[in-house]
C-alpha cells in the first residue's frame, strides 16, 4: 500500500534514510515535520508499506516559478527503497502514485 507518511512512521522512515545517507550527522526525522508535510497541499512524503513495514519513501515538493507563467514544477527527492527489497518495483509504484497525485 502507498500512503502519505504519518507521525508514527518516524522510526521506520529514519531507518530508511540511514540507508540513503549513512554518515549524515544532520539526519533528524521529526514527527512534527512529517505532520506539517502531510497537511501541506504542495508537499508529499509517500511511503510504500507491506504488512506494517515501510519499504520505501519518496518526497515531492511542488514549487512556484516565473519562467512558464503560473505552471509550477515538482522536485522529487529522498527516494529510498529498503536494501532488502530493491528490484521489487517499489520505486516504480511510488512514482506511479506521484503521477496520480499531480499532473507531471
Amino acid at each position: 500500500m502507498i500512503r502519505q507518511a504519518e507521525r508514527t512512521d518516524k522510526e521506520q522512515i529514519s531507518n530508511l534514510y540511514r540507508m540513503l545517507v549513512p554518515n549524515s550527522k544532520k539526519r533528524d526525522v521529526l514527527e512534527e515535520q512529517i505532520e506539517i508535510i502531510k497537511n501541506d497541499p504542495k508537499n508529499f512524503l509517500l511511503v510504500y508499506e507491506e504488512e506494517g513495514e515501510i519499504l520505501g519513501t519518496i518526497t515531492l515538493n511542488i514549487c512556484l516559478q516565473a519562467l512558464h507563467g503560473r505552471s509550477p514544477y515538482g522536485v522529487v527527492e529522498n527516494i529510498i527503497v529498503h536494501e532488502n527489497h530493491r528490484g521489487k518495483k517499489v520505486n516504480r509504484n511510488l512514482y506511479t502514485m506521484l503521477k496520480n497525485i499531480v499532473d507531471l
